[in-house]
């Protein structure tokens, strides 16, 4: 049936497709407006037991077009968007952009959004970002994407066995430490009778 993929196309990996959901969450709209948006913006192919499933790239396409459009689309150009991208890169402030390259903030702030989404990343607060850093949270200082996925990975590891240390654990001990306690009581058991 023409629209339809085949059962082994729809292989996550190696196809990147996305679900009506999914789709939702990165154009940040709802399900019902994704539907709307079917056959105007977004072609969806019919996947395993008539589920409609989405192609990554043309999802980030709308997306960079949704941006844009808020941005103002005359107004920017490839041009800026590469001095901008270029900039925050390089680790420019948001502000000395606007400053050295005399240009609409609103313009920075949508740009660098669209930096984090077309890179697939999230866009964090100065804000948010100084309370990740706290005491009271990671309370490490975070500089980089692979930093703040360290410190969260490691925040959420679960702790060492209590006895032997080396294993990690839900709680109290590891399997064989629980075991060999048990063997332990239960030969203290039979030497007390």
């Amino acid at each position: 049936m023409p629209g339809e993929m085949a059962p082994a196309a729809i292989d996550r990996s190696s196809t990147r497709i996305m679900t009506r959901a999914e789709v939702a969450a990165e154009l940040g709209v709802s399900k019902p407006t994704v539907r709307r948006m079917e056959g105007r913006d977004l072609h969806p192919k019919k996947g395993p037991r008539g589920v409609r499933v989405f192609d990554a790239m043309e999802v980030r396409r709308v997306v960079t077009r949704r941006l844009t459009a808020r941005v103002g689309a005359p107004e920017v150009d490839g041009t800026m968007a590469a001095t901008v991208f270029a900039a925050l890169e390089k680790g420019t402030d948001p502000v000395a952009v606007v400053v050295e390259h005399a240009l609409d903030p609103r313009q920075v702030i949508e740009l660098q959004a669209l930096r984090a989404r077309l890179r697939g990343g999230l866009q964090l607060s100065p804000e948010t970002l100084r309370a990740l850093r706290g005491p009271d949270a990671l309370g490490v200082d975070v500089a980089s994407e692979a930093e703040l996925l360290a410190a969260v990975r490691a925040a959420a590891a679960p702790p060492p066995c209590g006895r032997c240390g080396t294993r990690p654990i839900a709680s109290g001990l590891c399997a064989p430490c629980r075991r060999s306690g048990r063997q332990r009581s239960g030969r203290a058991e039979e030497a007390s009778e």
